[in-house]
């Protein structure tokens, strides 16, 4: 009678308090989905200029440069907020024809029906050199060449971005091949029909060209190289994640963090001017350190 007593007793007691066990997990499961328990965003951000290239000899030099402070690869206190309204301005960089690398972090979440532009890499005449997209209806990364016969060639990588997370997108161009990565995954490999356009002399445009085709959503950690990064070197930067210092110092050209301003980090004074762009400290969700 007393073992019945007990069982009956028990039954009870889940009953009445299963509910509340199924909620505590349904609780914990999204707070899982939402990277709370993500040790690695619970960890110390770094703050704005934290980690910097150190160029002993004034920009464009390379003897003796190397990084400067803080540079753990921490999470950025802050990211760059576009929303499909801003962009940043800098100087205008000169990029050799023969070789190039970008990669920069990107989270977006809106369908606008139009090509969302990551970054114009310098501009002549009106046209710039390349031009990293997403093509929102169907996520895909691409990529536009401007060849300096005045030609253009669309790239299209093969690899798509998802959206309400944070991906890393990259594309390197070495006069031969042409290559992209999306979160460490490598693209198709086509061949360059040209030189690039060379002699850009108008701004670079983090954000896009124009109101149409501006990002829509965040952007961080934008580095741009004059040299081609090997596969082994993509997937190391990619492994870094968001707040990843640049590898390479003697050929990154641009390194813009965009943790807390548009400044540049590189040591090469390309310092960018926002315009409708802000930067914000709740950034976290959709993204997972590789």
């Amino acid at each position: 009678m007393l073992e019945s007593l007990k069982a009956q007793s028990a039954m009870e007691y889940l009953m009445t308090y299963s509910w509340a066990i199924l909620i505590i997990a349904v609780v914990i499961a999204g707070l899982f989905a939402l990277g709370v328990f993500n040790s690695f965003l619970v960890t110390p951000r770094a703050q704005p200029g934290s980690c910097t290239v150190y160029r002993p000899s004034g920009p464009g030099t390379v003897f003796l440069i190397d990084l400067t402070g803080t540079c753990l690869q921490e999470s950025p206190e802050y990211v760059g907020v576009f929303g499909g309204a801003g962009t940043v301005s800098t100087g205008p960089n000169t990029f050799p024809t023969n070789s190039l690398t970008f990669s920069a972090w990107v989270y977006y979440s809106a369908d606008t029906g139009n090509p969302e532009d990551v970054i114009a890499v310098d501009s002549y005449s009106g046209m710039p050199v390349i031009v990293p997209y997403v093509a929102t209806s169907t996520q895909t990364f691409y990529v536009t060449f401007y060849w300096s016969g005045g030609s253009s060639t669309t790239y299209n990588s093969g690899l798509t971005v998802t959206p309400d997370e944070w991906n890393f997108i990259s594309v390197t161009y070495n006069e031969v091949d042409i290559n992209s990565w999306v979160d460490g995954n490598a693209g198709t490999t086509t061949a360059a029909t040209s030189a690039l356009n060379s002699n850009p002399t108008s701004n670079t445009l983090i954000g896009g060209l124009s109101s149409s085709d501006y990002w829509d959503g965040d952007i961080s950690n934008v580095q741009l190289y004059n040299a081609s990064l090997s596969t082994a070197e993509m997937t190391a930067l990619y492994k870094e994640g968001i707040g990843g210092s640049p590898i390479l110092l003697q050929n990154l050209v641009a390194w813009w963090p965009l943790n807390g301003n548009a400044d540049d980090y590189s040591g090469n004074n390309n310092n960018g001017a926002t315009s409708g762009v802000t930067f914000t400290s709740s950034w976290t969700s959709g993204y997972t350190h590789p």
